[in-house]
C-alpha cells in the first residue's frame, strides 16, 4: 500500500494510518512469533528428552495453538484496520473520478483492494506492475 501511495493517491492521513496499522502488525507479530517459537522448542525438546506425558502434551498444545491463533489474530485485525482506511480512500477517490483511464482505474481497483482485505489476501507487499495511464496496476504476493 505505502509503495501504491502515490498512485492511491493517500492523503498524509492515510498514510500514517497505514504505516502505524503495518508498524504495529510487525511488532506483534515479531513478539508473538517469538512465543511460538519458543513454545514449538520446548515440545520438540520434551519429546527428545522424553519428559512429555499425555497430560503435558495436551497443555503444551493448546498453549502453542493459541499463539499461533494470536498470530493469525494479529494479521486479520491488521486486514480490517485497512478495511477503514481504504474505505476512506474509495469514497474521496470514487466521488472525484472523472472518466480518464486512471479515473476508470480508481474505480476498478480500489473496490478490489477491499475485497481482498475482506478476504484476507491483501499483503502489505502489494508491487506496482503494468502501468495504466497515470495510475500503477497491482500485484499480490
Amino acid at each position: 500500500m505505502l509503495k501504491m501511495k502515490a498512485d492511491l493517491a493517500l492523503s498524509v492521513d492515510q498514510e500514517t494510518s497505514t504505516q502505524r496499522i503495518f508498524e504495529k502488525m510487525r511488532e506483534d507479530a515479531v513478539s508473538e512469533g517469538k512465543r511460538l517459537i519458543a513454545g514449538e522448542l520446548a515440545l520438540e525438546i520434551a519429546f527428545r528428552e522424553g519428559s512429555i506425558t499425555e497430560a503435558n502434551l495436551r497443555a503444551q498444545l493448546r498453549a502453542v495453538e493459541t499463539i499461533r491463533a494470536n498470530l493469525g489474530y494479529i494479521h486479520l485485525t491488521a486486514h480490517l484496520e485497512m478495511m477503514r482506511v481504504l474505505t476512506e480512500l474509495r469514497s474521496s477517490s470514487i466521488a472525484s473520478c472523472g472518466d480518464t483511464p486512471a479515473d476508470l482505474w480508481v474505480q476498478e481497483t480500489i473496490p478490489n483492494l477491499l475485497w481482498f482485505c475482506r478476504n484476507g489476501s491483501l499483503s502489505f507487499h502489494c508491487l506496482p506492475t503494468t502501468r495504466a495511464p497515470g495510475a500503477a496496476r497491482v500485484t499480490v504476493r
